[in-house]
Protein backbone atom coordinates (compact mmCIF):
# COMPACT_ATOMS: atom_id res chain seq x y z
CA UNK A 1 0.00 0.00 0.00
CA UNK A 2 1.33 3.43 -1.03
CA UNK A 3 2.24 6.02 1.66
CA UNK A 4 0.63 9.32 1.67
CA UNK A 5 1.90 13.00 2.78
CA UNK A 6 -1.39 14.65 3.78
CA UNK A 7 -0.93 17.95 4.41
CA UNK A 8 -3.52 20.59 5.79
CA UNK A 9 -3.70 24.21 5.57
CA UNK A 10 -5.75 25.19 8.82
CA UNK A 11 -8.99 27.41 8.43
CA UNK A 12 -6.65 30.13 10.72
CA UNK A 13 -4.74 30.65 7.58
CA UNK A 14 -6.10 33.12 4.59
CA UNK A 15 -3.01 33.43 2.66
CA UNK A 16 -0.38 31.30 1.19
CA UNK A 17 3.04 32.35 2.08
CA UNK A 18 5.85 30.79 3.12
CA UNK A 19 5.04 31.74 6.69
CA UNK A 20 1.56 30.12 6.18
CA UNK A 21 0.83 27.54 9.22
CA UNK A 22 0.27 23.90 8.27
CA UNK A 23 0.07 20.12 9.28
CA UNK A 24 1.39 16.98 8.16
CA UNK A 25 0.92 13.28 8.64
CA UNK A 26 1.86 10.40 6.92
CA UNK A 27 -1.00 7.95 6.12
CA UNK A 28 -0.56 4.01 5.17
CA UNK A 29 -2.14 1.03 5.94
CA UNK A 30 -5.08 2.60 7.65
CA UNK A 31 -2.74 4.21 10.38
CA UNK A 32 -1.80 7.73 10.43
CA UNK A 33 1.00 8.77 12.27
CA UNK A 34 1.00 11.64 14.64
CA UNK A 35 0.47 15.25 12.82
CA UNK A 36 3.07 17.41 12.88
CA UNK A 37 3.02 21.27 12.83
CA UNK A 38 5.56 23.76 10.74
CA UNK A 39 5.08 26.36 7.85
CA UNK A 40 4.85 25.79 4.36
CA UNK A 41 8.23 27.14 3.40
CA UNK A 42 9.87 24.61 5.75
CA UNK A 43 8.00 22.06 4.37
CA UNK A 44 10.56 19.75 3.52
CA UNK A 45 13.16 20.43 6.09
CA UNK A 46 10.47 19.11 8.87
CA UNK A 47 10.32 15.61 6.53
CA UNK A 48 13.94 15.72 6.33
CA UNK A 49 14.18 15.68 9.87
CA UNK A 50 11.78 12.64 9.77
CA UNK A 51 13.49 10.65 7.64
CA UNK A 52 9.88 10.58 5.84
CA UNK A 53 9.57 9.50 1.96
CA UNK A 54 6.07 9.02 0.29
CA UNK A 55 4.53 7.58 -2.89
CA UNK A 56 1.81 9.84 -3.03
CA UNK A 57 1.28 14.02 -2.01
CA UNK A 58 -2.34 15.69 -1.02
CA UNK A 59 -3.24 18.98 -0.11
CA UNK A 60 -6.14 19.70 2.16
CA UNK A 61 -7.27 23.36 1.83
CA UNK A 62 -10.21 25.20 4.23
CA UNK A 63 -13.01 26.94 3.31
CA UNK A 64 -10.71 29.97 4.23
CA UNK A 65 -8.94 29.46 0.72
CA UNK A 66 -11.31 27.26 -1.62
CA UNK A 67 -14.78 27.64 -2.49
CA UNK A 68 -17.03 23.99 -2.94
CA UNK A 69 -20.30 24.36 -4.30
CA UNK A 70 -23.02 21.29 -5.75
CA UNK A 71 -24.43 22.28 -9.13
CA UNK A 72 -27.39 21.29 -11.17
CA UNK A 73 -25.76 21.87 -14.84
CA UNK A 74 -27.53 20.87 -18.13
CA UNK A 75 -26.76 18.31 -20.60
CA UNK A 76 -25.72 21.43 -23.16
CA UNK A 77 -22.97 23.01 -20.20
CA UNK A 78 -21.78 19.54 -19.93
CA UNK A 79 -20.08 19.60 -23.52
CA UNK A 80 -19.06 22.99 -23.35
CA UNK A 81 -17.91 22.54 -19.30
CA UNK A 82 -15.10 24.52 -19.46
CA UNK A 83 -16.68 27.57 -21.23
CA UNK A 84 -19.61 27.39 -18.53
CA UNK A 85 -18.15 26.27 -15.29
CA UNK A 86 -17.08 30.03 -14.54
CA UNK A 87 -20.32 31.59 -14.97
CA UNK A 88 -22.13 29.25 -12.84
CA UNK A 89 -20.03 30.09 -10.04
CA UNK A 90 -20.37 33.48 -10.58
CA UNK A 91 -23.08 34.07 -7.83
CA UNK A 92 -21.09 32.41 -5.41
CA UNK A 93 -17.76 34.82 -5.65
CA UNK A 94 -16.56 37.71 -4.13
CA UNK A 95 -14.60 38.53 -7.45
CA UNK A 96 -14.48 38.29 -10.76
CA UNK A 97 -14.53 34.71 -12.16
CA UNK A 98 -11.41 35.29 -14.08
CA UNK A 99 -9.47 35.60 -10.82
CA UNK A 100 -10.07 32.06 -9.80
CA UNK A 101 -9.28 28.19 -10.89
CA UNK A 102 -11.96 25.68 -10.88
CA UNK A 103 -12.24 22.04 -10.72
CA UNK A 104 -15.56 19.72 -10.93
CA UNK A 105 -16.20 16.05 -10.79
CA UNK A 106 -19.99 14.15 -10.86
CA UNK A 107 -20.66 12.96 -7.46
CA UNK A 108 -20.20 9.39 -6.75
CA UNK A 109 -22.42 7.19 -4.27
CA UNK A 110 -23.49 7.87 -1.49
CA UNK A 111 -23.13 11.68 -2.22
CA UNK A 112 -25.07 11.78 -5.57
CA UNK A 113 -28.15 9.91 -4.26
CA UNK A 114 -28.08 12.50 -0.83
CA UNK A 115 -28.09 15.33 -3.57
CA UNK A 116 -30.39 14.44 -6.10
CA UNK A 117 -32.57 13.39 -3.35
CA UNK A 118 -32.36 17.39 -1.84
CA UNK A 119 -31.18 16.71 1.44
CA UNK A 120 -27.93 18.52 0.58
CA UNK A 121 -28.57 21.81 0.58
CA UNK A 122 -25.04 22.72 -1.02
CA UNK A 123 -26.08 23.53 -4.48
CA UNK A 124 -25.83 27.22 -4.91
CA UNK A 125 -29.64 26.55 -6.69
CA UNK A 126 -32.84 25.08 -6.57
CA UNK A 127 -33.26 21.80 -3.93
CA UNK A 128 -35.12 19.79 -6.40
CA UNK A 129 -34.43 16.82 -8.10
CA UNK A 130 -32.18 17.40 -11.75
CA UNK A 131 -34.65 16.84 -14.93
CA UNK A 132 -34.03 13.81 -17.39
CA UNK A 133 -31.82 16.43 -19.28
CA UNK A 134 -29.55 17.99 -16.38
CA UNK A 135 -27.04 16.60 -13.50
CA UNK A 136 -25.15 17.75 -10.27
CA UNK A 137 -21.86 18.67 -10.79
CA UNK A 138 -19.20 19.10 -7.62
CA UNK A 139 -17.16 22.18 -8.30
CA UNK A 140 -14.31 23.86 -6.70
CA UNK A 141 -12.76 27.43 -6.91
CA UNK A 142 -9.47 28.72 -5.72
CA UNK A 143 -7.74 31.91 -6.27
CA UNK A 144 -5.49 31.66 -9.18
CA UNK A 145 -2.50 33.80 -6.91
CA UNK A 146 -3.29 31.14 -3.88
CA UNK A 147 -3.01 27.89 -6.69
CA UNK A 148 0.11 29.72 -7.95
CA UNK A 149 2.21 30.71 -4.54
CA UNK A 150 0.84 27.12 -3.28
CA UNK A 151 2.99 25.29 -6.08
CA UNK A 152 5.65 27.96 -6.46
CA UNK A 153 6.32 27.22 -2.61
CA UNK A 154 6.28 23.16 -3.01
CA UNK A 155 8.39 23.40 -6.30
CA UNK A 156 11.05 25.38 -4.52
CA UNK A 157 11.11 22.16 -2.12
CA UNK A 158 11.32 19.51 -5.11
CA UNK A 159 7.86 19.16 -4.07
CA UNK A 160 4.98 18.03 -6.07
CA UNK A 161 1.18 17.65 -4.99
CA UNK A 162 -0.62 14.83 -6.60
CA UNK A 163 -4.16 16.29 -5.52
CA UNK A 164 -5.12 19.39 -3.91
CA UNK A 165 -8.59 18.99 -2.60
CA UNK A 166 -11.01 21.33 -0.42
CA UNK A 167 -11.26 19.78 2.66
CA UNK A 168 -15.20 20.39 2.88
CA UNK A 169 -15.05 17.15 0.41
CA UNK A 170 -14.21 14.80 3.00
CA UNK A 171 -17.50 12.99 4.57
CA UNK A 172 -16.99 13.79 7.98
CA UNK A 173 -20.29 12.00 8.95
CA UNK A 174 -21.79 8.46 8.52
CA UNK A 175 -24.78 6.55 9.04
CA UNK A 176 -28.28 8.81 10.04
CA UNK A 177 -26.47 11.45 12.08
CA UNK A 178 -25.44 15.40 12.02
CA UNK A 179 -22.04 15.98 12.28
CA UNK A 180 -19.73 18.68 13.39
CA UNK A 181 -15.98 18.98 13.16
CA UNK A 182 -15.22 21.92 15.29
CA UNK A 183 -11.57 23.24 14.51
CA UNK A 184 -10.51 26.44 16.55
CA UNK A 185 -12.68 28.91 14.93
CA UNK A 186 -14.02 26.95 12.14
CA UNK A 187 -16.44 24.07 11.54
CA UNK A 188 -16.95 21.47 9.49
CA UNK A 189 -21.07 20.72 9.02
CA UNK A 190 -22.01 16.94 7.37
CA UNK A 191 -24.97 15.49 6.86
CA UNK A 192 -25.80 11.62 7.02
CA UNK A 193 -22.02 10.88 5.33
CA UNK A 194 -22.76 13.69 2.73
CA UNK A 195 -19.36 16.17 1.74
CA UNK A 196 -19.13 18.85 4.54
CA UNK A 197 -20.08 23.01 4.55
CA UNK A 198 -16.67 24.89 5.65
CA UNK A 199 -18.02 27.89 7.98
CA UNK A 200 -17.44 29.86 11.06
CA UNK A 201 -18.11 27.58 14.65
CA UNK A 202 -20.74 30.78 15.25
CA UNK A 203 -22.30 30.32 11.90
CA UNK A 204 -22.92 26.50 13.35
CA UNK A 205 -26.62 27.33 15.37
CA UNK A 206 -27.37 29.76 12.30
CA UNK A 207 -26.70 26.82 10.14
CA UNK A 208 -28.93 24.14 12.27
CA UNK A 209 -31.79 26.40 12.88
CA UNK A 210 -32.39 27.00 8.68
CA UNK A 211 -32.09 23.22 8.83
CA UNK A 212 -35.17 22.81 11.07
CA UNK A 213 -37.08 25.27 9.04
CA UNK A 214 -36.15 23.84 5.74
CA UNK A 215 -36.33 20.03 5.98
CA UNK A 216 -38.10 19.50 9.42
CA UNK A 217 -37.86 16.04 9.20
CA UNK A 218 -33.36 15.77 9.66
CA UNK A 219 -34.49 17.39 13.33
CA UNK A 220 -34.57 13.94 14.50
CA UNK A 221 -31.24 13.48 13.70
CA UNK A 222 -28.68 13.41 17.02
CA UNK A 223 -26.15 15.88 16.18
CA UNK A 224 -22.75 14.59 16.67
CA UNK A 225 -19.99 17.43 17.62
CA UNK A 226 -16.02 16.68 17.66
CA UNK A 227 -13.60 18.26 18.33
CA UNK A 228 -9.28 17.99 18.50
CA UNK A 229 -8.43 17.97 23.10
CA UNK A 230 -5.36 18.97 21.94
CA UNK A 231 -5.93 22.29 20.83
CA UNK A 232 -6.15 24.91 23.09
CA UNK A 233 -10.01 26.38 24.05
CA UNK A 234 -11.40 23.95 21.73
CA UNK A 235 -12.88 21.71 24.38
CA UNK A 236 -14.20 25.27 25.76
CA UNK A 237 -15.48 26.08 22.39
CA UNK A 238 -16.88 22.85 21.90
CA UNK A 239 -19.39 22.85 25.15
CA UNK A 240 -20.49 26.41 24.25
CA UNK A 241 -21.83 25.19 21.05
CA UNK A 242 -23.13 22.25 22.54
CA UNK A 243 -25.46 24.32 24.82
CA UNK A 244 -27.01 26.70 21.59
CA UNK A 245 -27.54 23.60 19.66
CA UNK A 246 -29.44 21.73 22.73
CA UNK A 247 -31.09 25.19 22.91
CA UNK A 248 -32.61 24.40 19.36
CA UNK A 249 -34.22 21.21 20.36
CA UNK A 250 -31.14 18.89 19.03
CA UNK A 251 -29.81 15.81 20.80
CA UNK A 252 -26.22 17.18 20.89
CA UNK A 253 -23.46 14.06 21.67
CA UNK A 254 -20.03 15.70 22.47
CA UNK A 255 -16.66 13.74 22.10
CA UNK A 256 -13.04 14.46 21.69
CA UNK A 257 -11.16 13.10 18.66
CA UNK A 258 -8.52 10.37 19.36
CA UNK A 259 -6.01 12.42 17.28
CA UNK A 260 -5.99 15.64 15.51
CA UNK A 261 -8.14 16.91 13.16
CA UNK A 262 -5.36 15.90 10.21
CA UNK A 263 -5.22 12.56 11.47
CA UNK A 264 -9.10 12.13 11.48
CA UNK A 265 -9.75 13.82 7.83
CA UNK A 266 -6.85 11.83 6.48
CA UNK A 267 -8.83 8.63 8.02
CA UNK A 268 -12.04 9.41 6.51
CA UNK A 269 -10.58 10.33 3.20
CA UNK A 270 -8.64 7.24 2.74
CA UNK A 271 -11.63 4.90 4.18
CA UNK A 272 -14.31 7.10 2.18
CA UNK A 273 -16.20 5.15 -1.06
CA UNK A 274 -16.51 8.39 -2.98
CA UNK A 275 -13.92 8.66 -5.34
CA UNK A 276 -15.75 11.75 -7.77
CA UNK A 277 -12.99 14.51 -5.77
CA UNK A 278 -12.86 17.64 -7.48
CA UNK A 279 -8.60 18.15 -7.59
CA UNK A 280 -7.36 21.57 -8.31
CA UNK A 281 -4.47 19.94 -10.05
CA UNK A 282 -5.55 19.80 -12.95
CA UNK A 283 -5.99 21.85 -16.10
CA UNK A 284 -3.33 24.81 -16.37
CA UNK A 285 -1.72 23.42 -13.27
CA UNK A 286 -1.94 19.74 -14.04
CA UNK A 287 1.98 18.31 -13.21
CA UNK A 288 2.73 16.97 -16.52
CA UNK A 289 6.26 15.64 -15.18
CA UNK A 290 4.44 12.74 -13.62
CA UNK A 291 3.14 10.36 -16.02
CA UNK A 292 1.23 7.03 -15.19
CA UNK A 293 3.15 3.57 -15.56
CA UNK A 294 0.88 2.80 -18.61
CA UNK A 295 1.97 6.18 -20.55
CA UNK A 296 5.82 5.05 -19.75
CA UNK A 297 5.12 1.58 -21.12
CA UNK A 298 3.63 3.04 -24.06
CA UNK A 299 6.45 5.83 -24.68
CA UNK A 300 8.52 3.59 -23.61
CA UNK A 301 7.52 1.05 -26.85
CA UNK A 302 6.92 3.87 -29.21
CA UNK A 303 11.20 5.02 -28.55
CA UNK A 304 11.99 1.66 -29.06
CA UNK A 305 9.79 1.55 -32.23
CA UNK A 306 10.78 4.64 -33.51
CA UNK A 307 14.66 3.04 -33.09
CA UNK A 308 13.95 -0.17 -34.68
CA UNK A 309 12.43 2.20 -37.65
CA UNK A 310 15.75 4.55 -38.09
CA UNK A 311 18.11 1.27 -37.45
CA UNK A 312 15.71 -0.72 -40.60
CA UNK A 313 15.57 2.84 -43.14
CA UNK A 314 19.77 3.17 -42.42
CA UNK A 315 20.19 -0.20 -43.41
CA UNK A 316 17.34 0.31 -46.56
CA UNK A 317 19.57 3.49 -47.22
CA UNK A 318 22.84 1.64 -47.16
CA UNK A 319 21.93 -1.06 -48.85
CA UNK A 320 20.29 1.16 -52.12
CA UNK A 321 23.58 3.22 -51.65
CA UNK A 322 25.54 -0.17 -51.59
CA UNK A 323 23.55 -1.30 -54.63
CA UNK A 324 23.10 1.89 -56.65
CA UNK A 325 27.03 1.76 -56.78
CA UNK A 326 27.58 -1.41 -57.93
CA UNK A 327 25.03 -0.91 -60.34
CA UNK A 328 26.93 1.48 -61.58
CA UNK A 329 30.14 -0.34 -61.53
CA UNK A 330 28.50 -2.89 -63.76
CA UNK A 331 27.09 -0.41 -65.89
CA UNK A 332 30.71 1.02 -66.79
CA UNK A 333 31.92 -2.78 -67.32
CA UNK A 334 29.04 -3.33 -69.76
CA UNK A 335 29.52 -0.49 -71.41
CA UNK A 336 33.19 -1.02 -72.14
CA UNK A 337 32.65 -4.75 -73.11
CA UNK A 338 29.50 -3.06 -75.49
CA UNK A 339 31.91 -1.12 -76.95
CA UNK A 340 34.40 -3.40 -77.78
CA UNK A 341 32.23 -5.30 -80.04
CA UNK A 342 30.56 -1.71 -81.11
CA UNK A 343 33.15 0.80 -81.00
CA UNK A 344 31.17 3.03 -83.55
CA UNK A 345 28.40 3.33 -81.30
CA UNK A 346 28.40 7.00 -80.40
CA UNK A 347 25.07 6.67 -78.15
CA UNK A 348 27.22 5.01 -75.53
CA UNK A 349 29.97 6.65 -76.10
CA UNK A 350 27.83 9.92 -75.18
CA UNK A 351 26.37 8.04 -71.91
CA UNK A 352 29.72 7.12 -70.30
CA UNK A 353 30.53 10.66 -70.62
CA UNK A 354 27.95 12.42 -69.35
CA UNK A 355 25.08 10.83 -67.81
CA UNK A 356 26.34 6.98 -67.08
CA UNK A 357 23.57 4.49 -66.43
CA UNK A 358 21.29 6.32 -68.84
CA UNK A 359 20.91 3.94 -71.75
CA UNK A 360 20.18 0.14 -70.87
CA UNK A 361 23.28 -1.71 -72.25
CA UNK A 362 20.99 -4.91 -72.43
CA UNK A 363 18.55 -3.61 -74.51
CA UNK A 364 21.11 -1.54 -76.53
CA UNK A 365 22.88 -4.91 -77.78
CA UNK A 366 19.61 -6.86 -78.46
CA UNK A 367 18.63 -4.14 -80.89
CA UNK A 368 22.19 -4.46 -82.54
CA UNK A 369 21.96 -8.09 -82.64
CA UNK A 370 18.48 -8.12 -84.32
CA UNK A 371 19.58 -5.67 -87.20
CA UNK A 372 22.74 -7.51 -87.89
CA UNK A 373 20.53 -10.55 -88.35
CA UNK A 374 18.14 -8.74 -90.47
CA UNK A 375 20.65 -7.49 -92.35
CA UNK A 376 22.56 -10.60 -93.32
CA UNK A 377 18.43 -12.30 -93.86
CA UNK A 378 18.43 -8.94 -96.34
CA UNK A 379 21.60 -10.11 -98.35
CA UNK A 380 20.74 -13.91 -98.55
CA UNK A 381 17.55 -13.14 -100.04
CA UNK A 382 19.22 -10.52 -102.74
CA UNK A 383 21.28 -13.42 -103.70
CA UNK A 384 18.65 -15.65 -103.95
CA UNK A 385 17.12 -13.33 -105.95
CA UNK A 386 19.96 -13.25 -108.27
CA UNK A 387 20.74 -17.09 -108.61
CA UNK A 388 16.97 -17.39 -109.62
CA UNK A 389 16.16 -15.06 -111.53
CA UNK A 390 19.76 -16.49 -113.45
CA UNK A 391 17.87 -20.04 -113.70
CA UNK A 392 14.69 -18.67 -114.64
CA UNK A 393 15.79 -16.89 -117.52
CA UNK A 394 17.57 -20.33 -118.66
CA UNK A 395 14.40 -22.29 -117.93
CA UNK A 396 13.12 -20.41 -121.17
CA UNK A 397 9.91 -18.56 -121.16
CA UNK A 398 9.34 -18.54 -117.40
CA UNK A 399 7.06 -14.90 -115.86
CA UNK A 400 7.14 -14.92 -112.24
CA UNK A 401 3.65 -13.60 -110.83
CA UNK A 402 4.89 -12.61 -107.18
CA UNK A 403 7.44 -13.63 -105.07
CA UNK A 404 7.49 -14.06 -101.00
CA UNK A 405 10.67 -14.47 -98.55
CA UNK A 406 10.09 -16.29 -95.42
CA UNK A 407 12.49 -15.21 -93.30
CA UNK A 408 12.14 -17.51 -90.44
CA UNK A 409 11.87 -20.98 -92.66
CA UNK A 410 14.64 -19.33 -95.10
CA UNK A 411 12.31 -20.08 -97.88
CA UNK A 412 11.09 -18.40 -101.17
CA UNK A 413 8.00 -18.84 -102.62
CA UNK A 414 6.83 -17.97 -106.33
CA UNK A 415 4.39 -18.08 -108.37
CA UNK A 416 4.77 -18.32 -112.19
CA UNK A 417 3.82 -18.87 -115.95
CA UNK A 418 5.46 -21.53 -117.70
CA UNK A 419 4.82 -23.20 -121.20
CA UNK A 420 4.84 -26.25 -120.11
CA UNK A 421 4.77 -28.74 -117.31
CA UNK A 422 8.09 -29.83 -118.83
CA UNK A 423 9.50 -26.16 -119.02
CA UNK A 424 8.69 -26.30 -114.53
CA UNK A 425 10.27 -29.48 -114.13
CA UNK A 426 13.72 -28.12 -116.03
CA UNK A 427 13.31 -25.18 -113.39
CA UNK A 428 13.64 -27.54 -110.61
CA UNK A 429 16.88 -29.15 -112.43
CA UNK A 430 18.49 -26.38 -112.59
CA UNK A 431 18.06 -25.03 -109.16
CA UNK A 432 19.11 -27.81 -107.97
CA UNK A 433 22.08 -27.54 -109.55
CA UNK A 434 23.22 -24.24 -107.81
CA UNK A 435 22.08 -25.97 -104.02
CA UNK A 436 18.39 -24.96 -104.34
CA UNK A 437 15.33 -27.35 -104.09
CA UNK A 438 12.32 -26.38 -105.92
CA UNK A 439 9.06 -28.14 -104.03
CA UNK A 440 6.16 -27.93 -106.50
CA UNK A 441 3.55 -27.19 -104.54
CA UNK A 442 0.61 -26.39 -107.29
CA UNK A 443 0.39 -26.15 -111.01
CA UNK A 444 -2.77 -26.13 -113.38
CA UNK A 445 -2.67 -26.62 -116.88
CA UNK A 446 -4.67 -23.13 -119.13
CA UNK A 447 -4.87 -22.56 -122.81
CA UNK A 448 -2.26 -19.91 -122.33
CA UNK A 449 0.40 -22.27 -120.57
CA UNK A 450 0.83 -23.54 -117.09
CA UNK A 451 0.47 -21.53 -113.84
CA UNK A 452 2.92 -23.38 -110.92
CA UNK A 453 3.12 -22.48 -107.38
CA UNK A 454 6.92 -23.22 -105.93
CA UNK A 455 8.66 -23.23 -102.71
CA UNK A 456 12.55 -22.53 -102.84
CA UNK A 457 14.65 -22.91 -100.19
CA UNK A 458 18.50 -24.50 -100.24
CA UNK A 459 19.54 -28.32 -100.15
CA UNK A 460 20.71 -29.14 -96.71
Amino acid sequence: MSRKLMVRVPPSEFQITPETKIQWACYEQGLTTHAVSTTLGNLKSSLDSQNASFDEHLILLSGRLVSHQYKQVSKAQIKHLDKALPFLMEDELTEEVSCFHFASAVPTEPLRSSVESGTYKNTGSSSSSPSPTSQYLAVSAIKHTDMKALLRYLDDQALSPDQVLAEAEIPIAHGSSINVLLDKDSALLSVSGEAGLSMDAAAVGFALAHLQNSQPELSKLPVILQYDPGQANDEYQANLLQKTIQNLGWMVETTPLPGSVLNYLSEQFSNTVITGFCNLRTGQYCDHSKKSTSGKWVKGFMAAAACWLLLEIGLMTGNGLLFSSRAQQYWHQSAALYLEAFPKDQLIHNAVKRNPGSVDIQNRLKSRLNNTRADAKTASFLQWLSIISQQAQGAGLISPNSLSFNRQSQTLSMDFKANSLAQVEQFQVALKSKGFHGKLENAHQEPGGVIAQLTVGELP
